[in-house]
């Protein structure tokens, strides 16, 4: 996949790539594989991920699961995935020496 970070966006972000770059590979940390510097813009080649983000695996639950869930989120087995999987990624990036800032 190819993400840019436009302007303000990338700049400052320099550190942050190369660090992110630095770890080895996990199956719950997307990988930056490659980062291209233009005049306005970085550009980054990452591992391709399917299916959205946290967000779009919500709304599909909740439309999947409308008669089971009374409020139409997550159920408890699905919920419990996900934070197993986050935690898995900051306790791997943590033992890398790397915060993230905004779980």
């Amino acid at each position: 996949a190819l993400q840019s970070l436009l302007g303000d966006e990338a700049s400052g972000k320099e550190g942050e790539i190369s660090l992110h770059q630095s770890l080895p590979a996990h199956r719950n940390v997307v990988g930056i594989h490659d980062c291209f510097h233009e005049p306005h813009c970085v550009r980054l080649v990452m591992d391709m991920c399917r299916g959205g983000d946290l967000f779009d695996a919500i709304l599909r639950a909740k439309q999947r699961n409308k008669a089971k869930c009374k409020d139409g989120a997550l159920c408890e087995t699905a919920t419990g995935n996900v934070v197993r999987q986050i935690l898995a990624a900051c306790e791997f990036c943590h033992k890398h020496g790397i915060v993230h800032r905004d779980v």
